[in-house]
């Protein structure tokens, strides 16, 4: 996906621009009793005199369960009321809990080896603003192939099936197809705009849009953006027809949305990428543009 993008922004621009407290006692536990034991046997005669008779007896050795002393009721604390995560409705849980969730499941469809998966893309791109009207027709050509929805289906096995973006031509893993491509899910809370989670037909929905990012050709990654999704990568350009010389990206605040079963096993990932630019190239002549669009990408997954 990663490179989608790349292609497609690049398209764009090229064109016009164990502690234990009983250790002691533990020990204690595994010896045996004495081989053997004393038994004192009392009679009482017929005048009434005590007899005693000491008797060694031989028993069989003995393990011995060490007793426990147990708390008074003013050394015992009281029980702290927090419930667990589980315990909560969804609609309380905190920012830290829903991305832990949507991590735990993209990360874990990332690793698996033997599934389905269906891959629906859709990207619309606006020019907004260019200096030379001639090179409009020759970005909207260039960029053409990429507007639209387009579908794609992966069927891993052993962790790894032949790309479908790219003809079948090159092999493709969970890792590297499933957004974000080639690195796991690790998005921070502090990159958090607003977040939600609710029940859906027995379904669990965890949904979080970022806080809004800008880069440009000096500094090109969006850290948040990054973090959880594919991002427009410009660290190289050079397809003989141009190069960007200044670029400024912005990105609104992406969208994820994660569809679990109870269990935590992933269904459905959705991201939505909002993003504007402004780029500077040269294709004989200095050409300047802006543009405006939306990346929108859905994984179904059948386990």
């Amino acid at each position: 996906m990663k490179h989608k993008c790349v292609v497609l922004l690049f398209a764009l621009f090229c064109s016009v621009l164990s502690f234990s407290s009983c250790g002691k006692q533990d020990d204690e536990s595994t010896t045996s009793a004495a081989a053997t034991t004393f038994v004192n046997n009392i009679y009482i005669t017929d005048d009434g005199v005590y007899s005693e008779v000491v008797t060694k007896v031989p028993v069989a050795a003995t393990q011995f369960t060490p007793q426990t002393t147990q708390p008074t009721a003013a050394q015992t604390p009281a029980p702290q009321e927090i419930p667990t995560q589980g315990e909560l409705p969804l609609a309380q849980y905190s920012a830290q809990m829903i991305l832990d969730k949507i991590s735990a499941a993209v990360n874990m469809a990332k690793q698996q080896t033997d599934f389905s998966a269906h891959q629906l893309q859709q990207v619309t791109i606006n020019v907004t603003d260019c200096t030379l009207d001639w090179a409009v027709p020759i970005i909207n050509g260039a960029i053409g192939t990429f507007i639209g929805p387009h579908d794609f289906d992966y069927n891993f096995v052993n962790g790894q099936c032949l790309d479908p973006k790219e003809d079948f031509k090159t092999t493709a893993t969970p890792m590297s197809a499933i957004p974000p491509s080639d690195r796991l899910f690790s998005l921070e809370k502090t990159g958090l705009a607003s977040w939600t989670a609710y029940e859906e037909n027995g379904e669990y929905v965890y949904t979080v849009t970022l806080f809004e990012e800008n880069t440009d050709n000096t500094s090109l990654i969006p850290y948040y953006h990054a973090q959880a999704m594919d991002y427009l990568d410009l660290d190289e350009f050079d397809f003989g027809i141009g190069e960007i010389t200044e670029s400024a990206f912005k990105y609104p605040g992406a969208t994820v949305t994660v569809r679990t079963m109870p269990d935590g096993t992933l269904l459905k990932y959705e991201e939505t990428i909002p993003m504007s630019g402004s780029g500077t190239g040269k294709l004989g002549v200095s050409v300047s543009a802006s543009f405006e669009g939306v990346m929108y990408e859905c994984w179904t997954f059948v386990w």
